[in-house]
């Protein structure tokens, strides 16, 4: 009996199992065919839908999906580009700035030269013309005299006339009216009496005619004069004493060169008349026989166009 329940639970097991295997059989064969079939039936949709795509029925439909994140990562790019990109631009604006300033200022540094040149020129000439010495000619005693003198006429009259003498030195006195001293160089000087009531001597040129020249150390202090002293008889020889006055014009004329310690040179030039009325030189004829000239100017310290010294 014990032997018939043991082997009757051994064959219970064996069935048990044996279902359990086929179970697990049949599962396995439903799943295959359910996996087969449905490949089947995509692959066939896909032909369906391959036939029938790109036609009005079937148009192409594209979706585009993006995340949140992206399209948050997106903006932030584009606004990092617009950032950057405005930067340039306000970088450019103010290089074009500085660019433009530094021309500007470098115009005002080209008008300011000019003014600066121009102004030191003006105030160089100023101090020249102002502190310069000035120099002008007055007669002293004309070292001759008039005496009226009576002839007899050849039809029997008496006829008076004012003649000349001699007596003393002629005088010439250069004054100088200036601020600086006038360094006395060369001393041309010519006693020229002409025929006729109004006849003139030829002027002297300071270009093409030179005198004697002047110790040196000659000079006039402001203020102060030099007086030339010339005998007459010298001066107008001596077959001239006695000479109608009438007849008979006597000059005395010249040119005094000067220099001052800005190293400009002058020329004064002067024509004396011999009034017989007055009985003295005055000044006789134009600016061809009495001017002042400069002939040769200062030397230049300031500056000229481009901030560039003069020589």
């Amino acid at each position: 009996m014990v032997a018939n329940g043991r082997s009757a639970r051994r064959w219970g097991a064996y069935a048990a199992l044996g279902i359990a295997v086929t179970l697990c059989g049949v599962s396995s064969l439903a799943a295959t065919r359910a996996d087969g079939q449905e490949p089947h039936s995509e692959s066939g949709a896909q032909q369906a839908n391959a036939e029938q795509r790109g036609t009005q029925a079937v148009p192409f439909v594209v979706r585009q999906v993006e995340s949140q994140e992206s399209e948050q990562r997106a903006a932030d790019v584009a606004k990092a580009a617009e950032s950057e990109a405005q930067d340039s631009r306000n970088l450019l604006h103010a290089t074009y700035a500085l660019a433009l300033a530094a021309f500007l200022q470098w115009v005002i540094l080209v008008v300011q030269t000019r003014h600066i040149g121009r102004s030191a020129r003006v105030a160089e000439r100023a101090l020249t013309e102002l502190e310069r010495p000035y120099v002008f000619v007055k007669f002293g005693r004309p070292g001759l005299v008039v005496r009226q003198i009576s002839r007899n006429t050849d039809d029997g009259g008496i006829e008076t006339k004012p003649h000349s003498l001699y007596s003393g030195e002629i005088e010439i006195h250069f004054s100088n009216y200036g601020r600086s001293p006038a360094i006395l160089t060369e001393l041309l000087d010519v006693y020229d009496p002409t025929s006729g009531k109004t006849a003139m001597p030829y002027a002297l040129s300071p270009e093409t005619q030179r005198g004697r020249p002047l110790p040196g150390g000659t000079a006039i202090a402001p203020g102060k004069k030099y007086t030339l002293r010339k005998n007459p008889s010298e001066a107008f020889k001596q077959e001239l004493g006695g000479a109608s006055l009438v007849d008979n014009r006597f000059f005395c004329l010249g040119i005094l060169r000067y220099q001052d310690i800005f190293g400009s040179e002058y020329a004064l030039g002067y024509c004396g008349y011999f009034d017989w009325e007055r009985a003295a030189f005055v000044l006789e004829g134009d600016s061809a026989y009495n001017f002042t000239k400069t002939i040769k100017p200062p030397k230049s310290g300031g500056f000229g166009w481009r901030g560039l010294k003069r020589d």
